[in-house]
């Protein structure tokens, strides 16, 4: 399996996506930072290669979002997180259907 990661920075900072041909695996938020973002975005995947064209369409949107800019809809995409347990990956799944700009309690997601 070839793991690849993505730096890039935002209007927020330095933004980090770790993927494979599985999915998503790992999102580091905005740091000020390229080191930082790395160190915590490879943990378990030293061996990870940097590939800037990897996730393009998911990269642009996130600096889109970032930027103020992002009136389209979040590309959709896998999330390959093995280690992750089915209820958390239907939370996931619920917290990801909420429009951009509303919020929800837990109590909301469980209903």
């Amino acid at each position: 399996m070839s793991i690849k990661y993505t730096i890039f920075n935002t209007t927020q900072g330095y933004f980090g996506l770790l993927a494979c041909e599985k999915g998503l695996i790992r999102t580091v938020l905005p740091a000020k930072d390229k080191l930082t973002v790395k160190k915590t975005l490879c943990v378990g995947y030293e061996t990870a290669i940097e590939d800037q064209t990897h996730n393009k369409p998911i990269t642009d949107w996130i600096k889109a979002y970032y930027a103020g800019n992002a009136a389209q809809k979040c590309p959709q995409f896998k999330i390959y997180a093995p280690q992750v347990t089915a209820f958390t990956l239907s939370v996931w799944q619920e917290i990801a259907k909420i429009p951009k700009g509303q919020t929800r309690t837990y109590t909301q997601l469980a209903q």
